[in-house]
């Protein structure tokens, strides 16, 4: 079965930890990574299984808020409140300074 989308999710205990997990369309997990310390680790670890963060769908799950990416698109950040938060117009993903995105998402706040 084909993979739907890529997810990134924090869990929150005595230490905070990224894994990874391939999401079929029929919303079972295809694979699930190893816990990561850091959530830029876990995305080096995806890449290396075949994650393509400019052609596939992803979403990061976070404390505080879900991001998602879709190809070509606009980031939408939901926080806990379900209002979806979009980006400036003249702003997308891939014209955002690199360090900040992946800093925001790994503390899980909004970017």
């Amino acid at each position: 079965m084909k993979t739907l989308h890529w997810q990134f999710v924090l869990h929150v205990g005595s230490v905070r930890r990224w894994t990874w997990q391939r999401m079929r369309m029929d919303g079972t997990i295809e694979r699930i990574s190893a816990s990561q310390p850091e959530f830029d680790k876990a995305v080096i670890d995806a890449l290396r299984n075949g994650f393509r963060p400019k052609a596939d769908h992803w979403v990061v799950l976070s404390a505080e808020n879900y991001t998602h990416f879709a190809p070509r698109q606009p980031l939408v950040t939901i926080p806990p409140d379900y209002n979806p938060v979009l980006p400036p117009a003249n702003m997308s993903q891939f014209n955002r300074p690199k360090r900040r995105r992946w800093s925001n998402l790994a503390t899980g706040k909004a970017g």
